[in-house]
């Protein structure tokens, strides 16, 4: 089956995207679009990284249906990972504050076939080094020192964590010191830190690679 027939955002990527980046990209372009849907309905989004608040280990339809409805800078890449079978649900990764791969020797067995890893470390170069020399591409996800962000298209992050766009709430429901209540995932490079952020690691969806699962026009999960 081909992504570009199906997946929920075919007609906003490059035609030379592959089906693998094509679904993973569509993915987190529908929960982005579920999170301005939702503000539009009253509802608040919030920064929050316990399972007290937000949970944190499942995908993204669990997530809602909890009622508790939010993210920190990881969910995304790892809903969307499990939405295209890459993982299961429930699996988990990010950018730890050792300036490591957390959970890697769990994660990898199951994205070895997936994706590569570049390591960048201990040089840290810079996300606007790599871009500006050519080493970044929608999908890409990129690890940095407590900090997990994908590249959306060559103009924009989708960012779900204190890098994109917030207001403060005293009473949101959440642990954030911060309060923090989300207003959109998608973020500019323009402003962003994540343009200057060192960046830890790399991680590239492999062309070849074909998907198991993918959002419909209609944001459904859909299995291959």
């Amino acid at each position: 089956m081909n992504m570009k027939d199906v997946s929920y955002a075919a007609d906003r990527l490059p035609s030379d995207i592959s089906p693998a980046v094509t679904a993973f990209l569509g993915c987190c372009q529908y929960y982005s679009d579920r999170l301005t849907a939702g503000i539009a309905n009253d509802e608040r989004w919030v920064y929050s990284n316990t399972d007290l608040w937000v949970p944190q280990a499942t995908c993204f339809d669990v997530m809602v249906g909890s009622g508790h409805r939010g993210a920190n800078c990881a969910m995304m890449s790892n809903w969307a990972l499990m939405d295209i079978g890459a993982i299961p649900d429930g699996m988990r990764f990010w950018g730890d504050i050792h300036d490591d791969f957390a959970r890697r020797d769990v994660v990898m067995p199951y994205l070895d076939a997936v994706l590569t890893v570049t390591d960048y470390r201990p040089a840290r170069p810079a996300f606007r080094e790599l871009f500006e020399a050519g080493e970044v591409r929608p999908g890409d996800i990129f690890l940095s020192r407590l900090h997990t962000f994908i590249c959306r298209d060559m103009n924009s992050f989708f960012a779900c964590g204190h890098d994109t766009f917030w207001h403060s709430e005293d009473d949101a429901p959440t642990e954030d010191g911060a309060h923090a209540v989300f207003d959109n995932w998608v973020r500019p490079f323009e402003g962003c830190g994540n343009y200057t952020i060192p960046v830890n690691f790399r991680l590239r969806i492999r062309d070849e690679w074909a998907p198991k699962g993918y959002r419909d026009r209609d944001g459904i999960r859909r299995y291959l």
